[in-house]
């Protein structure tokens, strides 16, 4: 969906705001895992921390790119800027899942998300049902076998 400048850039503002938000969630977790003196989730979570630092410095950059772009009206450099800042974002939200992971949320998601899996060339036959056909062990009829 191609979204006009002033969408964009609105846009741009929103996902700024979203990754400073789940900063403060990932930022909250580290301070209760320092609390609890936790120090394999303190570790954890400061790397997620830190990763989304920078995710979000360069989140800020490019909104300020996004903005010149649009002074000067150059929209092919606009949508540049703005899938970058779509990038950031989910690199954001991946991290702040990880950064759940990390205290034992994984269930824990921002979006709702939706998979969708198509299985192809399933064989009709249940793979699980042994063959019908019964196994014949003969016993030896010479007098020798036996001695």
């Amino acid at each position: 969906v191609t979204l006009s400048p002033q969408e964009q850039l609105a846009q741009a503002e929103s996902i700024v705001q979203r990754m400073d938000s789940t900063r403060s969630s990932v930022r909250r977790q580290l301070e209760t895992a320092r609390t609890q003196r936790d120090v394999v989730k303190v570790l954890c979570l400061n790397d997620k921390l830190n990763q989304i630092d920078v995710a979000i410095r360069s989140a800020r950059e490019r909104k300020g790119a996004l903005e010149a772009a649009a002074q000067r009206n150059d929209a092919d450099l606009m949508n540049h800027e703005f899938t970058i800042l779509s990038v950031l974002r989910q690199r954001a939200d991946q991290l702040t899942a990880e950064a759940n992971q990390c205290i034992g949320e994984e269930g824990v998601s921002i979006d709702e998300a939706a998979v969708n899996v198509t299985v192809e060339d399933v064989p009709k036959e249940d793979p699980s049902q042994y063959p019908s056909t019964e196994v014949v062990i003969e016993v030896p009829s010479c007098s020798s076998c036996f001695k």
